[in-house]
């Protein structure tokens, strides 16, 4: 995003740096408060006396922090009101702030971190030639050795000052790799054999405490799974054994009303049966005898009842009524027999339903008690009460399933 106007910034040294675009300007900030922050963090833990210069990262903190909002914030302003907030930054961070800030990219940063470590006064000196180019007039060692430090650091390869100090140094290391070439080397030779025969303890040690440690873990491990495994199988052995006694125990429980229920349907099957040719018996009967004695009225044979009689009327009325209600009987006990029939028959079948829903699953109380109402319920005998079907086991068997499910469901 494009600023309405020019931000210009300008270090301690008196370099400038002109802003025109927006996350140029954020990357900058970054930048700046990234490097001096590391490095004050770095130094402080040193116990060094720093000066302001490596605490202006808090001042590009605040800035990056306010430059954030205006991303969102600045379509609805106009110039003017931009303008406003670019002057606002930099009058509340950086117009008192500049000369203690110096730009991160100066090639001088590092002999001169360097040197605050060393001493201050020598660093100093440095920063004074190498930002406002001039020469503190001292009588110690640290301000002047500041100073041609400086010196060097511009002249670069044309120092001959620089050069003998390197002469001199050069010198002086061979000379004392001389003195202590034999001690360090016998110290080097001891140091390596003592190093040699910790690190050979400690890595049979090591080597030995992690086998014991691993074969210690592989043991629990062991046990622990095998002891695991043991009781879930003796958990399912158990459930198994307790289902099958369940289940036998209903077998023997149910097996007598299952027989019962056999032996019933059987002898109301043979009822029904002997109805039915009752009925047939009783219907030929009467079709013959009311033909023969119809064709004989027709015929006008002398009948030993006389239709033009109130009295012939009247026997011959009784007679049908008779015949009407041994077929009505018959009728009906051939129904109940069949009735009572079915009635076993399912009766037995869901005898026989909850012993393998036993065996499968887990019936509940719920279930039990409809069962065991559906057997043992009274039904119908004799003659049918109603003329309908029996309404079990159709809705017992939806409830026994649905009270099935809910308990599988609960478990």
């Amino acid at each position: 995003m494009e600023l309405s106007k020019t931000m210009t910034l300008t270090d301690a040294s008196g370099k400038i740096f002109e802003f025109n675009q927006l996350e140029v300007m954020q990357n900058f900030f970054r930048t700046e408060r990234d490097f001096w922050k590391n490095k004050y963090e770095m130094l402080a833990e040193e116990g060094l006396d720093l000066p302001s210069y490596f605490q202006i990262y808090n001042q590009f903190e605040n800035a990056l922090n306010v430059v954030a909002t205006w991303k969102a914030e600045a379509p609805s302003w106009d110039v003017n009101s931009f303008h406003a907030q670019i002057d606002s930054l930099y009058n509340s961070y950086f117009r008192r702030n500049s000369a203690n800030w110096l730009y991160s990219g100066h090639p001088f940063l590092t002999v001169w971190i360097e040197l605050i470590r060393k001493s201050s006064k020598m660093a100093e000196s440095f920063l004074n030639c190498m930002t406002k180019k001039l020469s503190v007039t001292g009588h110690d060692i640290e301000t002047f050795s500041g100073n041609i430090l400086a010196y060097e650091f511009l002249m670069q390869d044309d120092s001959k000052i620089y050069k003998r100090r390197n002469a001199e140094r050069e010198t002086f290391n061979a000379l004392r790799s001389d003195l202590r070439k034999k001690r360090d080397d016998l110290l080097v030779e001891a140091s390596d054999l003592q190093s040699s025969i910790s690190i050979w303890k400690e890595g049979k040690h090591k080597e030995i405490n992690d086998w014991q440690e691993s074969n210690i873990n592989r043991a629990n491990e062991v046990a622990i799974y095998q002891s695991n495994t043991f009781h879930e199988r003796l958990a399912a052995w158990h459930e198994n054994i307790d289902r099958l006694e369940k289940t036998y125990k209903e077998k023997l429980r149910f097996d007598s009303p299952a027989s019962y229920w056999n032996q019933a349907a059987s002898k109301f099957k043979t009822q029904g049966m002997l109805w039915t040719l009752a009925l047939i018996f009783v219907a030929l009967g009467s079709v013959t005898y009311l033909s023969l004695f119809f064709i004989a009225w027709l015929t006008g044979l002398s009948l030993p009842i006389k239709l033009s009689t109130l009295e012939g009327v009247i026997l011959f009325a009784s007679i049908l009524s008779l015949i009407a209600f041994l077929v009505r009987a018959l009728s009906r006990l051939i129904f109940s027999s069949f009735h009572l029939q079915r009635d076993a028959e399912e009766r037995e079948q869901l005898t026989y339903l909850y012993l393998s829903l036993g065996h499968e699953t887990e019936v509940d109380a719920e279930s039990r008690r409809i069962i065991l109402q559906a057997l043992f319920s009274r039904s119908d005998s004799g003659l049918l009460n109603k003329d309908s079907a029996p309404s079990m086991p159709g809705n017992v068997l939806d409830s026994i399933l649905h009270a099935t499910r809910r308990s599988g469901s609960s478990s």
